[in-house]
């Protein structure tokens, strides 16, 4: 083997994959974040690809896509005439009814006119969503006035987001890596989820966090799987189930932890309680510092 020194390093683009990859990447990350610039973007994941991109017919999937290049980034919104997309297009106006229309039918979009000259075209999300729910007042304790606050604000907004299909109250002690602060510490999570569901299927959570009800905790301390308990809360006059999730396998409900919260999101619109076996159910009570009856295991 013939011996010599190497001064040239190899270069960085000798790998053609890789230099691809590398110069998508890089466009994509420079572009969207970009707040200074006026070249949108659009996000369109998978689920569209199984939901809708076989069975749309191509004027409308063009129209979408105009859409999402034209919405707002954050908020999805874009105000555009009829006649405008027509002449973007160069088609009749007819032609731009009918695939709205589609979209509409589809629920990819609602189209309204509102307060600009030209109807507000709103892009709808496709695939299960996780929201915080919104109250009309402040509410510096815990009451059943929240749910039926809440309920009676979704109620107002079926159009948007459909029926409540379930009312859950979840509970999670907060991820701790020390197991000698985890017997001590009576620090938790506390959720109302509610769940609603569109005429297509699409599921959203909306959860309001509990915040002065830190002391009243499950008798399990170390979750491993789900368990139950009944909760003081009621949703249509029934109590509503309680959900106590694992909190052994670091997955903090609270994290941006997108696919176990779209699971649970997912189980818990297709639960069916009478199935629950009752040796999974625990106590949901109130507790003192010096309280020792949380089980450890």
């Amino acid at each position: 083997m013939k011996k010599g020194f190497k001064i040239l390093p190899s270069s960085p683009y000798d790998d053609k994959d890789q230099t691809y990859k590398k110069y998508y990447s890089s466009w994509r990350e420079f572009n969207k974040g970009n707040n200074d610039s006026k070249e949108t973007f659009a996000m369109i994941f998978t689920s569209f690809k199984e939901n809708h991109l076989s069975k749309i017919e191509g004027g409308a999937l063009k129209l979408y896509l105009f859409f999402c290049f034209n919405s707002n980034n954050t908020d999805g919104d874009s105000w555009y005439s009829i006649e405008k997309i027509a002449d973007f297009f160069k088609v009749g106006t007819r032609t731009v009814d009918k695939w709205v229309k589609i979209l509409v039918d589809r629920q990819l979009i609602y189209r309204e006119q509102a307060t600009h000259k030209s109807a507000t075209t709103y892009l709808l999300p496709y695939s299960t969503t996780l929201m915080k729910a919104q109250t009309t007042g402040s509410y510096p304790d815990d009451s059943q006035e929240i749910i039926e606050d809440i309920t009676n604000s979704l109620k107002k907004q079926k159009q948007i987001f459909g029926n409540v299909i379930g009312v859950f109250h979840l509970f999670q002690w907060k991820i701790s890596k020390s197991k000698k602060r985890l017997r001590t510490n009576t620090q938790n999570i506390q959720w109302i989820l509610f769940i609603t569901r569109r005429e297509n299927g699409v599921l959203t959570g909306h959860y309001y966090e509990l915040k002065a009800s830190e002391d009243i905790v499950v008798s399990k301390r170390s979750i491993e799987e789900t368990y139950f308990f009944t909760s003081p809360y009621t949703y249509d006059g029934n109590a509503l189930l309680g959900i106590a999730l694992d909190n052994e396998n670091e997955i903090d409900i609270t994290s941006n932890t997108y696919e176990p919260r779209k699971q649970l999101i997912e189980q818990l619109a297709i639960i069916d309680k009478s199935t629950l076996d009752p040796k999974y159910f625990i106590d949901y009570q109130e507790i003192e510092e010096t309280n020792s009856e949380i089980e450890e295991s």
